[in-house]
C-alpha cells in the first residue's frame, strides 16, 4: 500500500479500515453449517481501537507524514463471509467533505 505518486500524502485524511477476523471452527457444527448460536459480530481480543493503532502507525512513514493526520475514522470489525479472506479493507480520501 502506497500512495499513487510515490509521495507521502499531505494534511488531513479520512481512513476506513475493515477488519475481517476468521471465524473460530466453534461457530461450525459437524455438518459445517453456521450455528444458530454462533456471534454476528467479534467481541473478543483483537480490540479494535489496538488494530486501528498498529495499522495507523505501519503506515507513517509509508503512505503518510504522521498518522495525526487522520482526522476520520472509521473502524469495522467483523468476521469475514465465506467468500472473504480475512484480513483488512482500507480506504483513504485525502479531501475531507
Amino acid at each position: 500500500l502506497a500512495s499513487r505518486s510515490g509521495e507521502l500524502l499531505d494534511g488531513p485524511l479520512s481512513v476506513t479500515l475493515r477488519f475481517r477476523l476468521p471465524r473460530p471452527k466453534s461457530h461450525f457444527g459437524k455438518a459445517g453449517g453456521l450455528l444458530s448460536s454462533a456471534p454476528v459480530f467479534p467481541s473478543s481480543a483483537p480490540d479494535i481501537d489496538k488494530l486501528a493503532r498498529a495499522f495507523l502507525d505501519a503506515l507513517t512513514g509509508v503512505v503518510w507524514h504522521d498518522d495525526a493526520q487522520v482526522a476520520r475514522l472509521l473502524a469495522i470489525k467483523d468476521f469475514a463471509l465465506r467468500w472473504e479472506q480475512p484480513g483488512v479493507g482500507v480506504s483513504i480520501a485525502e479531501r475531507l467533505p
